[in-house]
Protein backbone atom coordinates (compact mmCIF):
# COMPACT_ATOMS: atom_id res chain seq x y z
CA UNK A 1 0.00 0.00 0.00
CA UNK A 2 1.18 3.74 -0.49
CA UNK A 3 2.56 5.31 2.64
CA UNK A 4 2.97 8.61 1.28
CA UNK A 5 5.36 11.27 2.84
CA UNK A 6 2.91 13.55 4.61
CA UNK A 7 3.40 12.83 8.29
CA UNK A 8 1.02 12.19 10.83
CA UNK A 9 0.72 15.79 12.42
CA UNK A 10 -0.50 16.60 8.65
CA UNK A 11 -3.21 13.97 9.04
CA UNK A 12 -3.51 14.84 12.25
CA UNK A 13 -4.20 18.51 11.04
CA UNK A 14 -6.23 17.74 8.28
CA UNK A 15 -8.66 15.13 10.54
CA UNK A 16 -8.84 17.90 12.94
CA UNK A 17 -10.20 20.92 10.24
CA UNK A 18 -13.12 18.27 8.93
CA UNK A 19 -13.78 17.40 12.51
CA UNK A 20 -14.85 21.00 13.55
CA UNK A 21 -16.34 21.37 10.50
CA UNK A 22 -18.49 18.23 11.26
CA UNK A 23 -19.54 19.86 14.79
CA UNK A 24 -20.27 23.08 12.83
CA UNK A 25 -22.52 21.76 10.20
CA UNK A 26 -23.92 19.65 13.39
CA UNK A 27 -24.53 22.66 15.45
CA UNK A 28 -26.18 24.37 12.82
CA UNK A 29 -28.44 21.35 12.01
CA UNK A 30 -26.85 20.88 8.94
CA UNK A 31 -24.56 17.92 9.46
CA UNK A 32 -26.60 15.36 7.23
CA UNK A 33 -28.65 16.28 3.79
CA UNK A 34 -30.85 13.24 4.46
CA UNK A 35 -31.92 13.23 7.99
CA UNK A 36 -35.19 11.93 9.89
CA UNK A 37 -35.22 15.34 11.34
CA UNK A 38 -35.49 17.20 7.90
CA UNK A 39 -33.70 18.64 4.72
CA UNK A 40 -30.29 20.65 6.23
CA UNK A 41 -31.36 23.94 7.81
CA UNK A 42 -28.57 25.05 5.48
CA UNK A 43 -28.02 23.85 2.57
CA UNK A 44 -24.57 25.86 2.15
CA UNK A 45 -22.92 24.56 5.19
CA UNK A 46 -23.63 21.11 4.47
CA UNK A 47 -22.16 21.50 0.73
CA UNK A 48 -19.46 23.36 2.18
CA UNK A 49 -18.53 20.28 4.32
CA UNK A 50 -18.53 18.12 1.21
CA UNK A 51 -16.15 20.31 -0.15
CA UNK A 52 -13.74 20.65 2.15
CA UNK A 53 -13.61 17.44 2.33
CA UNK A 54 -12.72 16.93 -1.24
CA UNK A 55 -10.18 18.92 -0.78
CA UNK A 56 -8.35 18.53 2.10
CA UNK A 57 -8.87 14.21 1.48
CA UNK A 58 -9.27 14.16 -1.68
CA UNK A 59 -7.03 17.03 -3.86
CA UNK A 60 -4.32 18.03 -1.64
CA UNK A 61 -3.02 14.82 -1.19
CA UNK A 62 -3.28 13.83 -4.96
CA UNK A 63 -1.84 16.82 -5.80
CA UNK A 64 0.67 16.32 -2.60
CA UNK A 65 1.53 12.96 -3.96
CA UNK A 66 1.11 13.55 -7.82
CA UNK A 67 -1.50 11.13 -10.11
CA UNK A 68 0.38 8.21 -10.65
CA UNK A 69 0.88 7.17 -6.73
CA UNK A 70 -2.64 8.30 -6.17
CA UNK A 71 -3.92 6.18 -9.09
CA UNK A 72 -1.89 3.31 -7.75
CA UNK A 73 -3.52 3.58 -4.38
CA UNK A 74 -7.03 3.90 -5.52
CA UNK A 75 -6.54 0.91 -7.70
CA UNK A 76 -3.34 -0.71 -7.74
CA UNK A 77 -1.26 -1.92 -10.23
CA UNK A 78 -2.32 -5.08 -10.78
CA UNK A 79 -6.13 -6.24 -10.59
CA UNK A 80 -7.64 -8.67 -8.08
CA UNK A 81 -8.62 -12.19 -8.09
CA UNK A 82 -12.04 -13.40 -9.22
CA UNK A 83 -12.70 -14.82 -5.61
CA UNK A 84 -11.50 -11.75 -3.96
CA UNK A 85 -14.25 -9.37 -6.59
CA UNK A 86 -16.91 -11.98 -6.12
CA UNK A 87 -16.19 -11.04 -2.01
CA UNK A 88 -16.66 -7.23 -2.74
CA UNK A 89 -19.76 -7.75 -4.92
CA UNK A 90 -21.33 -9.96 -2.04
CA UNK A 91 -19.96 -6.99 0.99
CA UNK A 92 -21.36 -4.47 -2.06
CA UNK A 93 -24.68 -6.20 -2.02
CA UNK A 94 -25.05 -6.70 1.57
CA UNK A 95 -23.95 -2.79 2.79
CA UNK A 96 -26.72 -1.94 -0.05
CA UNK A 97 -28.90 -3.95 2.16
CA UNK A 98 -28.45 -2.64 5.14
CA UNK A 99 -28.93 0.73 4.19
CA UNK A 100 -31.90 -0.06 2.27
CA UNK A 101 -32.78 -1.18 5.43
CA UNK A 102 -32.08 1.37 7.98
CA UNK A 103 -33.61 3.76 5.70
CA UNK A 104 -37.05 1.67 6.05
CA UNK A 105 -36.67 1.87 9.73
CA UNK A 106 -36.53 5.84 9.79
CA UNK A 107 -39.39 7.47 12.24
CA UNK A 108 -40.42 10.27 10.09
CA UNK A 109 -43.11 11.25 12.77
CA UNK A 110 -41.54 14.34 13.98
CA UNK A 111 -39.83 15.25 10.43
CA UNK A 112 -40.30 18.88 9.24
CA UNK A 113 -39.78 18.69 5.70
CA UNK A 114 -40.36 21.34 3.87
CA UNK A 115 -40.65 21.45 -0.08
CA UNK A 116 -38.00 18.58 -1.91
CA UNK A 117 -35.01 19.74 -3.26
CA UNK A 118 -34.76 20.82 -6.81
CA UNK A 119 -33.76 17.88 -8.99
CA UNK A 120 -31.02 19.81 -9.88
CA UNK A 121 -29.79 20.37 -6.48
CA UNK A 122 -30.40 16.70 -6.21
CA UNK A 123 -27.76 15.36 -8.62
CA UNK A 124 -25.36 18.27 -7.86
CA UNK A 125 -25.87 16.25 -3.69
CA UNK A 126 -25.12 12.93 -5.41
CA UNK A 127 -22.62 13.63 -7.05
CA UNK A 128 -20.76 15.88 -5.05
CA UNK A 129 -21.25 12.78 -2.03
CA UNK A 130 -20.05 10.00 -4.94
CA UNK A 131 -16.75 12.27 -4.85
CA UNK A 132 -16.77 13.21 -1.21
CA UNK A 133 -16.80 8.99 -0.38
CA UNK A 134 -14.02 8.16 -2.54
CA UNK A 135 -11.57 11.09 -1.10
CA UNK A 136 -12.98 9.89 2.32
CA UNK A 137 -11.77 6.81 1.74
CA UNK A 138 -8.46 7.39 0.02
CA UNK A 139 -7.40 8.95 3.23
CA UNK A 140 -8.95 7.35 5.72
CA UNK A 141 -8.54 3.48 4.12
CA UNK A 142 -5.52 4.93 2.16
CA UNK A 143 -3.13 7.40 2.97
CA UNK A 144 -3.80 7.92 6.55
CA UNK A 145 -3.66 3.94 7.11
CA UNK A 146 -0.88 3.67 4.97
CA UNK A 147 1.55 6.20 7.32
CA UNK A 148 0.00 4.68 10.67
CA UNK A 149 1.69 1.06 9.09
CA UNK A 150 4.41 2.90 8.42
CA UNK A 151 5.21 4.69 11.69
CA UNK A 152 4.16 1.87 14.06
CA UNK A 153 4.85 -1.74 12.26
CA UNK A 154 2.41 -3.08 13.96
CA UNK A 155 -1.47 -3.64 11.81
CA UNK A 156 -3.85 -3.46 14.56
CA UNK A 157 -2.57 -0.72 16.15
CA UNK A 158 -2.61 0.76 12.93
CA UNK A 159 -5.94 -0.19 12.04
CA UNK A 160 -7.03 0.37 15.82
CA UNK A 161 -5.98 4.08 15.57
CA UNK A 162 -7.68 4.31 11.95
CA UNK A 163 -11.23 3.19 13.34
CA UNK A 164 -10.99 5.38 16.49
CA UNK A 165 -10.82 8.62 14.16
CA UNK A 166 -13.40 7.06 11.92
CA UNK A 167 -15.63 6.05 14.70
CA UNK A 168 -15.37 9.48 16.19
CA UNK A 169 -16.04 11.77 13.36
CA UNK A 170 -19.44 10.00 13.50
CA UNK A 171 -20.22 10.90 16.95
CA UNK A 172 -22.10 13.76 15.80
CA UNK A 173 -24.58 11.55 13.89
CA UNK A 174 -25.61 9.76 16.56
CA UNK A 175 -23.86 6.80 18.90
CA UNK A 176 -25.45 4.07 17.24
CA UNK A 177 -23.96 5.39 14.31
CA UNK A 178 -20.42 5.80 16.18
CA UNK A 179 -20.45 2.38 17.11
CA UNK A 180 -21.82 0.87 14.27
CA UNK A 181 -18.78 2.68 12.29
CA UNK A 182 -16.29 0.40 14.44
CA UNK A 183 -16.78 -3.16 12.81
CA UNK A 184 -17.42 -1.74 9.44
CA UNK A 185 -14.24 0.41 9.20
CA UNK A 186 -12.41 -2.39 10.76
CA UNK A 187 -13.29 -4.64 7.65
CA UNK A 188 -12.69 -1.64 5.47
CA UNK A 189 -9.46 -2.11 6.70
CA UNK A 190 -8.68 -5.13 6.62
CA UNK A 191 -9.39 -5.16 2.91
CA UNK A 192 -7.36 -2.00 2.22
CA UNK A 193 -4.72 -4.19 3.88
CA UNK A 194 -5.11 -7.58 2.37
CA UNK A 195 -5.86 -5.94 -1.58
CA UNK A 196 -2.97 -3.34 -1.58
CA UNK A 197 -6.07 -1.23 -3.13
CA UNK A 198 -8.78 1.48 -2.24
CA UNK A 199 -11.23 1.45 -4.33
CA UNK A 200 -13.38 -1.66 -2.94
CA UNK A 201 -13.44 0.01 0.65
CA UNK A 202 -14.59 2.75 -1.63
CA UNK A 203 -17.06 0.94 -3.56
CA UNK A 204 -18.64 -0.82 -0.17
CA UNK A 205 -19.11 2.59 1.66
CA UNK A 206 -20.86 4.18 -1.91
CA UNK A 207 -23.51 0.93 -1.57
CA UNK A 208 -24.48 1.69 1.39
CA UNK A 209 -24.93 5.46 1.57
CA UNK A 210 -26.66 4.99 -1.58
CA UNK A 211 -28.53 2.14 0.01
CA UNK A 212 -29.90 4.59 2.47
CA UNK A 213 -30.44 7.80 0.70
CA UNK A 214 -32.12 6.24 -2.61
CA UNK A 215 -34.63 4.65 -0.18
CA UNK A 216 -34.70 7.37 2.36
CA UNK A 217 -36.45 9.53 -0.76
CA UNK A 218 -38.40 6.59 -2.24
CA UNK A 219 -39.90 6.87 1.67
CA UNK A 220 -40.97 10.65 1.20
CA UNK A 221 -42.09 9.95 -2.12
CA UNK A 222 -44.40 6.55 -1.52
CA UNK A 223 -45.33 8.04 1.84
CA UNK A 224 -46.05 11.72 0.75
CA UNK A 225 -43.93 12.82 3.57
CA UNK A 226 -42.23 15.75 1.71
CA UNK A 227 -44.20 18.97 2.75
Amino acid sequence: METGEMGLAVHGILFIILFLMHAWAFREKSLKFFSPAGWPKNIGIHFGLLSAGILLWGIYPVWYHGLSKSFNLLFGEEGISWTWTIVIIALSGLAFFIGKRQAKLVDFSEAHFLRKPATLILIIYFLARIIFLIAYEMWFRGWFLGELLADFGKIWIAIGINTALYSFIHFFAGRKEAISAIPFGIILCLLAIELQVVWPAAVIHLFLSLGFELNFILRLNNDNISR
